[in-house]
């Protein structure tokens, strides 16, 4: 089984070249790393016993979170611990109705509405966004991300790099305000 190898059609093989051939690249690094094998292509750093507990004890906190990065992209025991934990959770999304006085659940557009929000929330596909804040805010201590856009059939959500985020305030109604270094724009 090892030795059969997968057989292209000539044709499979001309459309494949002809849809690279009109990508773009948005950078150099686009061609070298793509986002599927991000983890295993990264390059680690060897870290002694000793630089560990300083990093740990009294490092930065950029420190820790490459420390972090580090030991995770090595695919250790670090690593399946991070993702036991980022998927202990099963992240069950619950749509609960609540209709207008007068209306009830069986009314039919009070149905229709229903049933297209439970489409959503299962479009949405709660375990698998959560799962990732979860082991982000594992790998680096903190995740930052804002929902970019809400639709009626789209949820839209910008990671942001949490080495160029911080957190010091809220504002009037509660909500944490993301403030964002735009020196980022520099290291692209």
């Amino acid at each position: 089984m090892a030795d059969e190898q997968v057989k292209i059609s000539g044709v499979e093989l001309e459309l494949f070249k002809k849809a690279i051939d009109g990508m773009v690249a948005k950078s150099a690094k686009s061609w070298n790393e793509s986002l599927s094998y991000s983890y295993s292509l990264r390059k680690t750093k060897e870290y002694t016993k000793e630089e560990v507990e300083k990093i740990i004890n009294g490092g930065s906190l950029l420190a820790m979170q490459n420390l972090s990065r580090n030991f995770f992209y090595r695919d250790g025991l670090y690593k399946r611990i991070l993702l036991y934990y980022a998927t202990l959770l099963k992240y069950v999304g619950i749509l609960i109705p609540n209709p207008t006085a007068g209306n009830e659940l069986s009314t039919p557009y009070v149905l229709k509405r229903y049933n297209s929000a439970l489409d959503y929330v299962d479009k949405v596909f709660l375990p698998d966004l959560f799962t990732t804040f979860s082991l982000k805010a594992l790998i680096d201590g903190c995740y930052y991300g804002v929902i970019k856009e809400v639709t009626k059939t789209d949820l839209v959500v910008l990671d942001l790099p949490a080495e160029y985020c911080r957190s010091n305030f809220r504002d009037l109604h509660g909500n944490d305000i993301i403030e964002f270094n735009v020196t980022f724009f520099d290291s692209i």
